[in-house]
C-alpha cells in the first residue's frame, strides 16, 4: 500500500496539471489585446464564409506578437477531410478598429488554392 506522502506528491501533481491544462485551455479566451482579436477575426471569417455559403469553419486562429501591424493565420475546415490557412496581414487602429487583408492561402489538404480570392475582412476590438 502506498505512503500517505507518496500519495499527497501524487494528488500535488495531479492538481498542477489541472490546473496548467485549465491555464491552457483559456489561453486565447479574449482577456489580452492579441486573444480579443483573433477571437473577432474568427467571428469576421465565420461570417464571410456563411455570407459565400461555404460549408466551411474557422478552427483556429493566431496572431503574432501584436503592434499596429501584424500577422494572423487561421485554420479553415472545409468538410470532413478538407483544411486549409487564410494568412493575414492586419492592421489595428489605436481606437481598436482592424482591418485583415488575406495575403496567402495555404492548402493542408485537398483543396486547390491557386485561385483563392482576394480578401478583406474588417471589425473592432474593445
Amino acid at each position: 500500500m502506498p505512503s500517505s506522502a507518496l500519495l499527497a506528491r501524487a494528488a500535488a501533481a495531479l492538481l498542477a496539471l489541472l490546473c496548467c491544462a485549465a491555464l491552457a485551455g483559456c489561453g486565447d479566451s479574449g482577456d489580452d489585446a492579441r486573444g480579443r482579436l483573433e477571437s473577432a477575426l474568427t467571428d469576421a471569417l465565420d461570417r464571410a464564409l456563411d455570407d459565400e455559403g461555404s460549408f466551411s469553419t474557422v478552427i483556429s486562429a493566431r496572431c503574432g506578437s501584436g503592434g499596429p501591424r501584424t500577422d494572423c493565420a487561421l485554420g479553415i475546415s472545409a468538410g470532413a477531410t478538407d483544411a486549409y490557412e487564410d494568412r493575414f496581414r492586419v492592421t489595428v487602429g489605436a481606437d481598436g478598429c482592424w482591418r485583415a487583408t488575406r495575403e496567402s492561402v495555404v492548402v493542408a489538404a485537398g483543396l486547390d488554392a491557386e485561385h483563392a480570392p482576394p480578401r478583406v475582412l474588417n471589425g473592432c476590438i474593445a
